[in-house]
């Protein structure tokens, strides 16, 4: 079927050779606000987090391989030996830091996940504060497609951690990672409870999501107008919460009411 690792024995003994000899490298567990951690999938562990210039850079280079085959070839591509081709290594090498082609795909989307978590931090600090606040929101847009044009592959990416059950959980958190600060503001803006102001921030973050994986996938990320739609989507859907902080809108009974 697509998508399905194929490996011989050959390669099977090479991975358990690799593996044999490390202690696997535990994945992070994640925080909810309330201090308690989720357990990982042990199945993702690292089996060797590189420390050295050499094995960084060889991890790396396995990283940029698969974001350039979930852009050129799609997600039904990746298997751990087409990876280790595009890489220019052996699978046995890919085998010493990764233990599946899931494991490579979680790395990834934690490197893309980093940038996208940088570029809002930098842009919507202080917009419930702001009258400018389109602005902000603008720029954040902006800054979320330069990110995916710099990194190859999201939308296939961003599909494989809907897909694969045992990657829905880190997507899961991440995206309340990003929900969190955006949910702070509307609520410092609008007064909501935190749980509403969380959802509403889910919806931009899924919605916005969706929205620029169609940009990739159906214009090839070359029509801009479809990211001035994301803007203008992401400033009509946040004005009833943005807007009362400056005497622009209204708010009743939790409920937001358009302008």
């Amino acid at each position: 079927s697509s998508g399905v690792q194929q490996t011989g024995g050959r390669h099977d003994m090479a991975r358990k050779s690799a593996g044999s000899s490390r202690k696997p490298v535990r994945a992070a567990r994640s925080v909810t606000r309330a201090g308690k951690a989720k357990p990982r999938s042990r199945a993702l562990e690292l089996r060797h987090a590189p420390r050295q210039s050499r094995s960084k850079a060889t991890f790396e280079q396995i990283l940029d391989a698969t974001a350039l085959l979930l852009e050129s070839k799609g997600l039904e591509a990746i298997n751990t030996n087409a990876i280790a081709r595009a890489a220019g290594i052996n699978v046995a090498t890919l085998y010493q830091y990764f233990p599946n082609k899931q494991a490579v795909l979680l790395a990834l989307f934690q490197r893309f996940s980093a940038r996208r978590i940088e570029t809002g931090k930098d842009r919507l600090v202080g917009i419930s504060r702001s009258a400018d606040w389109r602005a902000m929101v603008d720029a954040t847009v902006e800054g979320l497609v330069e990110v995916r044009r710099q990194l190859p592959g999201t939308a296939s990416l961003m599909q494989a951690m809907r897909i694969y059950p045992e990657l829905r959980a880190y997507h899961r958190d991440t995206r309340a990672q990003i929900a969190q600060p955006i949910a702070d503001e509307i609520a410092a803006a609008s007064r909501l409870p935190m749980e509403e102001a969380l959802r509403i921030a889910t919806c931009a973050i899924e919605a916005h999501v969706a929205l620029l994986d169609f940009w990739q996938i159906d214009s090839g990320g070359r029509d801009d107008r479809i990211i001035e739609q994301v803007k203008l989507m992401m400033q009509r859907y946040l004005a009833p919460y943005f807007d009362v902080a400056v005497g622009k809108g209204n708010h009743r009974n939790g409920n937001a009411t358009g302008r």
